[in-house]
């Protein structure tokens, strides 16, 4: 990781971006936290496999959220953005 204590580059988070899919609420806003943005979700979910870190210490470390970074892992998992990104780097 190129920047500072967990977090990715400029230039891998220029790579991602375009690849995470558009993120649709299904709650009103005022019921719920503010989403964390994208870029903190990314530095968490590069993070744990960097570190060998668990997804339940990641509080600790004040690099992201235990509950919010596996779970936006399983969002961009699912919508194939971890697949296509390896492709893009392939090709």
């Amino acid at each position: 990781m190129a920047g500072g204590k967990g977090q990715i580059s400029d230039e891998l988070r220029d790579k991602i971006a375009p690849l995470i899919p558009e993120h649709k609420t299904r709650h009103p806003p005022c019921t719920r936290r503010k989403r964390v943005d994208n870029r903190a979700a990314m530095n968490a979910i590069f993070f744990v496999p960097s570190t060998a870190c668990q997804w339940n210490a990641l509080n600790a470390t004040g690099i992201g959220s235990s509950a919010s970074a596996p779970r936006r892992f399983r969002e961009r998992r699912d919508a194939g953005v971890f697949g296509r990104f390896w492709q893009n780097r392939a090709g």
